[in-house]
């Protein structure tokens, strides 16, 4: 059983050595053992590489940082047409509710108007015509008998 746990853990040190490596490693960089048995030309080489990968380091990270403000922008805007949506869908809910308000409101008086005009809710209107009808029939009546007595 130790031989196969020692077995195992070799092997779970060499494939993290192997990772670690392949983290370390960089496109523009040479592999580290190449580091370490070169000579100068080889070292300026090396640093020539390491500027340039600053350098796209540096270019990347703006481009990061444009790209999350550009993100964060976009955010925002949806969420503001978002509150914008809200609140028109609450205006028209409203609006939807003033409407079937008005519109029991206007059946409740057509009702009420049906009713009066079954029960003979007019008849006040027809007794008020007759009424100034037969007054001013009488007020004709008094202007002829006082003209015609005058003279």
């Amino acid at each position: 059983m130790k031989a196969a746990t020692s077995y195992n853990t070799k092997a779970l040190d060499s494939t993290i050595h192997r990772a670690g490596v392949e983290l370390i490693r960089n496109c523009d960089l040479p592999p580290p053992q190449k580091v370490f048995k070169s000579g100068m030309e080889e070292k300026l080489e090396l640093l020539k590489a390491l500027r340039l990968s600053q350098t796209r380091a540096r270019e990347a990270e703006r481009k990061a940082a444009k790209l999350m403000e550009e993100r964060d922008c976009l955010s925002r805007a949806f969420e503001d047409e978002a509150r914008l949506i809200f609140c028109y869908r609450q205006s028209v809910k409203l609006l939807e509710l003033r409407v079937s308000k008005l519109q029991k409101e206007e059946k409740e008086e057509e009702e009420e108007e049906e009713e009066r005009d079954k029960n003979g809710g007019s008849g006040g209107m027809k007794w008020v015509w007759a009424l100034a009808i037969c007054l001013s029939v009488v007020g004709v009546g008094f202007l002829f008998g006082y003209t015609c007595n005058d003279s």
